[in-house]
C-alpha cells in the first residue's frame, strides 16, 4: 500500500475522530441548553397561568362584591324615599291633629256640644225644664269629653313625634350605611379596573412567552430531526460498524 495513503488514512481516522468528538459535545451543549431554556420557559408558562387564573378569580370576587353593594345601594335609596314618604304622611296627620286642637281651644268644639245637647233632648223637654243640677251635670260631662279628647290629641301627637325621632333615626342610620357603601363601590370599581389591567397585561405577557417557547421548540424538533436524519446508516456500513466493534472488544478483553 502507498505510504502517503496509509499516511493520508491515519490524518483522517483522527481528524474524523476529533471533530467527531467535538460535534457531540457541541450538540450536547446545545440540546442542555435547549432543556434548560424550555425548562425555564414551561415554567415561566405554568406560573404566568397560574395567575392569570388568581387574577380572573378576583376579578369575579370583586365583581360579586359589586353588584351585592350596587344591590344594597339601592335598597338603601328605597328605604329612604319611604321613610320620607311616612314622614311626609306624619307630618300631615300632626297638621290635622293640630288644626283641631286649636280649633277646640278657640271654642269650636263648644259650640258643636251645645248643638248635639239640643238635639239630644228628650221629646216634649225645653231648656226651661233644665234644672240647675241637670245644667252642673252636662257642663261636667262637656269638660270630661273635652278633657278626654284633649288627652287623646296629646297621646296622639306624642305618638306622632316618637314616630318621627324613631323614623329620622333611621334615616341617618340609613344615610350613614348609603355614604359608606358608596365609598367601597368607588374602590371596588378601581380594583376592578386595576385587575382587568393587570389580568390583560398578564394574558398578553403569557401569550409572549407561549410563542417564544414554540419557536424554541420548533427549532429543537428540527435540530433533533436534522441529527436523527444524519446518524441513519445503510445495512453495508451497518455490518462494518458491528463487526469492527465485535473484534476491538473482543482484542481489548484479551489485553
Amino acid at each position: 500500500m502507498d505510504k502517503d495513503l496509509a499516511n493520508s488514512i491515519g490524518r483522517k481516522n483522527a481528524s474524523l475522530r476529533e471533530k467527531g468528538g467535538f460535534a457531540v459535545r457541541e450538540f450536547d451543549r446545545v440540546v442542555e441548553t435547549f432543556n434548560k431554556v424550555l425548562l425555564y420557559k414551561e415554567r415561566i408558562r405554568l406560573s404566568l397561568e397560574e395567575k392569570v387564573s388568581i387574577l380572573r378569580g378576583r376579578d369575579n370576587e370583586n365583581r360579586d362584591q359589586l353588584a351585592t353593594l350596587s344591590r344594597n345601594i339601592q335598597i338603601y335609596y328605597s328605604n329612604i324615599e319611604r321613610i320620607e314618604a311616612n314622614l311626609s304622611e306624619l307630618q300631615k296627620e300632626e297638621n290635622e291633629i293640630k288644626d283641631k286642637y286649636e280649633k277646640m281651644l278657640r271654642g269650636a268644639s263648644l259650640m258643636n256640644a251645645s248643638a248635639e245637647s239640643e238635639s239630644t233632648l228628650s221629646e216634649g223637654e225645653t231648656d226651661d225644664g233644665l234644672n240647675r243640677e241637670d245644667l252642673i251635670q252636662r257642663r261636667r260631662d262637656y269638660l270630661e269629653n273635652l278633657n278626654n279628647s284633649f288627652k287623646q290629641m296629646d297621646m296622639e301627637l306624642y305618638s306622632i313625634d316618637g314616630l318621627r325621632q324613631e323614623m329620622k333615626g333611621a334615616r341617618e342610620e340609613i344615610y350613614r350605611k348609603k355614604e359608606k357603601a358608596l365609598q367601597k363601590k368607588e374602590i371596588l370599581e378601581d380594583n376592578e379596573k386595576r385587575l382587568a389591567e393587570e389580568t390583560r397585561r398578564t394574558e398578553n405577557e403569557l401569550e409572549n412567552s407561549i410563542r417564544e417557547e414554540q419557536v424554541l421548540l420548533d427549532e429543537f424538533a428540527k435540530l433533533i430531526h436534522n441529527v436523527e436524519d444524519c446518524i441513519e446508516i445503510n445495512d453495508e456500513i451497518d455490518h462494518v460498524l458491528f463487526s469492527s466493534l465485535t473484534a476491538a472488544e473482543a482484542r481489548s478483553s484479551i489485553n
